[in-house]
């Protein structure tokens, strides 16, 4: 006998403890055999939808099961302790949306009792949100008589956005994009293929079903039926909902990005866009990640939703840390990696030549976040550089340029733009020259003894009047010069700046 599992059952099974799931297998393994018995299934007292059925799966828990008019398709809808079964039987009802044609389930009682309240609170608020949209254009877009009510009382966004837990799902999208500032028809556009053609019969719960695939998995024996449950959230994450769907199929001219909050789907979207794709044979689709584990997460996705095996030859999951080694290597063969205790130490080397009171953390992250990050080539790009999230900017010397060649480059490189600071009757003179440092000029005789603070990262003079040396952009611009050369040297990409 074929079952239908809705993505809501399979959210529940997932948080069960494994006795009680070991135990709704066993249960749902047989259930053909009980449903022919009738031993097992109940009638629910007071329940929303009288086809609401429950089966017993130990002494604490049942599972919700909706009883079908006609045919034999059965539609597991929850599993939950004893208590908490019945009172979402009581409180919930299924629905058939006008427009897409497919089953919705929303809490019926919170929607009644919200209406009222809200009707009478709307009276003395600002102007209702869908004030502008037509009744016959909800209407079109499968917004049904109770919701509609529901929506004519929304005076703010808030409002809106609480009322999801509680709206049909298909019907709050609806609700939120024309909120959002979308016409009728590009909401009817994002809908798009989901939407039926012919006149929908919202009566007709059994057809409903069977043209729900954006939330109902149909398994037609025991073997499927328990390949399902052996993963339950992979596989109701492999669900499309109809606005989704409509990313998934649409033809770009170009790259095109998707967004969205978290839990909005974006990952569920990104597979199917890449076995549509695939099964095009156009050529080879990569999915790529910043993170391994989630590239392990997207495969084991495609290993569900893909059973063509050819199709999934065609598709290469893999993080961007792996891509970004495998391309360098075919260029460059395998590259030096530079350690993070050798860099720590490099920088230290450094702060000690230069007579820097950065620390190594500091000038790590300067030179990852700001140099690396803007692709930073010159002292006088550094100097001009946003530094945004690194704290005060740094300020420009204020002493006299000299020592630089006429037409020459302050390019940044070990032999060019070394840091020089003269001491000069208590005055700071810090420019680009082509000269050595000066070591006495750093010299810890000769230096300033003041002190530094820290802002967010970034250290600044605590007082203009008694300047330091060590924080100087000149001085900090030669210390990246420096270790950037090491670091272009060695293939520099220590665990902490992965990404860059």
């Amino acid at each position: 006998m074929p079952l239908a599992i809705d993505k809501g059952f399979l959210k529940d099974l997932g948080k069960l403890e494994k006795p009680v799931y070991n135990r709704v297998t066993e249960v749902f393994d047989e259930f053909d055999a009980a449903t022919h018995t009738g031993l097992h299934l109940e009638k629910i007292a007071n329940a929303r939808n009288p086809r609401f059925r429950s089966i017993r799966i130990d002494q604490a828990w049942r599972g919700i099961v909706l009883a079908p008019v006609t045919g034999d398709v059965y539609t597991l809808l929850k599993v939950l302790h004893h208590d908490d079964a019945y009172a979402w039987a009581q409180r919930s009802n299924v629905s058939v949306n006008s427009a897409t044609g497919g089953i919705e389930i929303r809490d019926e009682t919170e929607l009644e009792r919200q209406i009222p309240e809200m009707t009478e609170a709307a009276k003395n608020a600002g102007t209702p949100v869908f004030a502008n949209v037509k009744d016959g254009e909800l209407t079109k877009l499968g917004i049904d008589e109770k919701v509609l009510a529901f929506a004519r009382t929304v005076t703010d966004a808030a409002q809106l956005d609480a009322a999801k837990s509680f709206l049909p799902e298909t019907q709050w999208d609806v609700l939120f994009g024309l909120a959002a500032g979308f016409t009728p028809e590009e909401v009817w556009a994002d809908l798009g293929a989901q939407i039926l053609s012919e006149p929908v019969d919202t009566d007709d719960i059994d057809a409903a079903i069977l043209r729900s695939s954006d939330r109902v998995v149909l398994v037609s024996g025991p073997d499927e039926l328990m390949d399902v449950f052996a993963y339950p959230f992979a596989t109701w994450r492999v669900y499309l909902h109809p606005t989704q769907r409509a990313v998934v199929d649409a033809a770009y001219k170009g790259p095109a990005r998707v967004t969205g909050g978290p839990g909005t789907g974006k990952t569920v979207v990104a597979l199917h866009r890449a076995r549509m794709l695939a099964q095009r044979g156009d050529g080879k689709v990569l999915v790529t990640t910043f993170t391994s584990t989630l590239s392990e997460t997207l495969q084991s996705g495609l290993d569900i939703l893909v059973d063509d095996e050819k199709v999934e030859e065609r598709i290469e999951v893999s993080h961007v840390d792996r891509i970004a080694h495998r391309v360098f290597r075919n260029s460059h063969g395998a590259p030096h990696m530079l350690g993070s205790e050798d860099e720590k130490a490099l920088w230290a080397g450094l702060i000690d030549e230069l007579g820097l009171t950065f620390t190594p953390v500091f000038l790590s992250e300067e030179w990852r976040q700001v140099v690396l990050a803007r692709r930073i080539g010159t002292a006088d790009a550094y100097l001009a550089a946003k530094r945004t999230g690194r704290g005060r900017a740094l300020e420009r010397p204020s002493g006299p340029r000299s020592g630089r060649r006429s037409g020459s480059s302050s390019r940044l490189s070990p032999s060019r733009a070394r840091g020089h600071t003269k001491p000069s009757g208590g005055r700071r003179l810090d420019y680009w020259s082509n000269l050595p440092t000066s070591r006495s000029a750093t010299s810890s005789s000769t230096r300033p003894r003041t002190s530094a603070r820290t802002n967010g990262g970034c250290c600044a003079p605590r007082s203009p009047k008694h300047p330091t040396t060590s924080s100087s952009p000149a001085i900090l611009t030669n210390a990246f010069t420096t270790t950037g050369s090491a670091c272009a040297k060695s293939a520099s990409r220590s665990p902490a700046g992965r990404r860059d």
